[in-house]
């Protein structure tokens, strides 16, 4: 097992987007990952599902859920 960490890439302004997809494509493409575990935020998960799909791959893809007080 493997985990990316947050230390595999450094997201500015809307690039986490493209990046959450990014490391989920090279997990799964370059790492030969075979399962997807993680993320907390719903924009994360969105653009990390259609990759996961791609790859025909089960991801697990989290989002917790705020509290306001």
């Amino acid at each position: 097992m493997q985990s990316l960490g947050q230390d595999r890439a450094k997201p500015i302004g809307d690039d986490r987007f493209a990046v959450a997809a990014a490391n989920l494509w090279s997990a799964l493409a370059d790492d030969k990952a075979d399962i997807a575990v993680g993320t907390s935020w719903s924009g994360g998960a969105l653009a990390m599902a259609p990759v996961a799909e791609e790859y025909k791959k089960i991801a697990q893809l989290l989002v917790r859920k705020l509290e306001s007080y």
